[in-house]
């Protein structure tokens, strides 16, 4: 079954089952438009239009964009429902909140290349966020790795 065939979609899917109302939900790449999409229904149908978590639009008026979505993941926590998820273009762990519209939230983490495999987790009803910090130069014109496995609480929200 075809939940979205529009472009070239599907990419870094993440399926999961709404606890409250057991709908399903899917985050997703949208490779043609760079944008994280989010498909939600009461069970797996066809018609269904994607909601946009982010389109990956720099700021007003910049006319900068970027490829986000990559690498995404869902978090139920009780009603609300968060996507932690890669900027890929700015190596940025982004975070939003799904209420009537989708709200982009402070990133979680900025500082280097990092969002890599994002994933999160709910445990004793605080949220974390885990993902690859990407890092490689040259040190004395040897290569010098410091990648990194980080697990971080995402901040209340």
């Amino acid at each position: 079954m075809k939940l979205d065939d529009v472009g070239d979609t599907g990419y870094f899917p993440d399926v999961k089952i709404d606890p409250t109302t057991q709908s399903v939900a899917v985050g997703y790449h949208d490779f043609s438009s760079r944008k994280l999409k989010f498909y939600y229904a009461p069970s797996l149908q066809t018609g269904v239009t994607p909601e946009t978590i982010d389109t990956g639009t720099g700021a007003a008026n910049s006319g900068e964009s970027g490829w986000v979505g990559t690498d995404s993941a869902l978090i139920f926590n009780g009603a609300n429902l968060f996507a932690v998820y890669q900027d890929a273009t700015r190596g940025d762990l982004k975070l939003a909140k799904r209420a009537a519209t989708w709200q982009l939230l402070p990133a979680i983490r900025t500082a280097g290349a990092v969002g890599f495999f994002a994933d999160g987790i709910l445990i004793d009803g605080k949220m974390f966020a885990s993902h690859a910090k990407i890092h490689a130069r040259l040190v004395a014109g040897e290569p010098h790795v410091d990648n990194a496995l980080i697990v971080e609480p995402v901040p209340a929200q």
